[in-house]
């Protein structure tokens, strides 16, 4: 009996921890979300798709005025890079 009770513990301790670990993991979740997630005063905060040569790709647009443009940088491309040697 005594092999099987050191076998739940260490069972037990196993799933406190798991259980912890996931509680924290999801508070620090919520908390970058709801920081994430945040608009400032006159702006703008928008995530979407978008079409550029007929690939959908993924932008985010995040600036304290909404009146000011986006730019779009598409850097790099295949044989070319964007730093200056």
């Amino acid at each position: 009996m005594k092999k099987k009770d050191k076998i739940l513990k260490s069972i037990k301790r196993i799933v406190v921890a798991v259980l912890i670990l996931l509680i924290a993991f999801l508070g620090v979740r919520a908390v970058g979300k709801a920081i994430y997630n945040k608009t400032p005063d006159g702006g703008i905060n928008e995530s979407m798709y978008i079409d550029v040569n007929g690939t959908k790709q993924w932008i985010n647009i995040y600036g304290e005025n909404i009146d000011n443009p986006v730019l779009l940088y598409l850097h790099g491309g295949p044989g070319s890079a964007t730093s200056i040697s």
